[in-house]
């Protein structure tokens, strides 16, 4: 296990914000409406149902989708967890096989992969509502398809 210490991140307070000053953005949206004309697309946050709008070409094609992928790349299903594992801070779509047999397409991100040697990714079901609890767990020795940064990798 790798020996990464992550900074807390501290929230940009409007009041001490001044010209010049550099600053990220990670907003986790889902799309609710799509004006081509202004490149511009409305979303609800997934974490506080907050409505947001981002405005720009070039914003709006740096951004990560877990719908959107323009090639296939056929790999084996270690390759494809390991890619899930380190799209900690990406949204991603995956396939995998429930315990009862039925296919499950859930999309989301990934919570930790400390169980990955049971078998499991602790993941967050972005498709569930913020006041429910959308923890779940994805079987790795079933994963059919995962789509992330703009690839379906699918099982081998």
């Amino acid at each position: 296990m790798d020996n990464v210490i992550e900074a807390p991140a501290a929230a940009a307070d409007l009041d001490h914000i001044k010209p010049g000053d550099l600053m990220s953005f990670t907003y986790w949206g889902k799309v609710t409406e799509i004006d081509s004309e202004t490149s511009r697309l409305y979303l609800e946050n997934v974490d506080t149902g907050e409505e947001f709008s981002v405005c720009g070409k070039s914003l709006i094609e740096d951004s990560q989708s877990a719908d959107i992928y323009d090639h296939i790349e056929i790999r084996p299903r270690r390759q494809i967890v390991d890619i899930l594992i380190h799209s900690k801070r990406l949204p991603f779509t995956v396939s995998f096989i429930k315990k009862n047999g039925e296919n499950r397409i859930l999309k989301g991100r990934v919570i930790c992969v400390r169980e990955v040697n049971q078998g499991y990714i602790d993941v967050e079901d972005l498709e569930v509502d913020d006041s429910e609890n959308r923890h779940r767990q994805v079987d790795t020795r079933t994963i059919q398809y995962v789509i992330v940064s703009g690839t379906k990798y699918q099982v081998k």
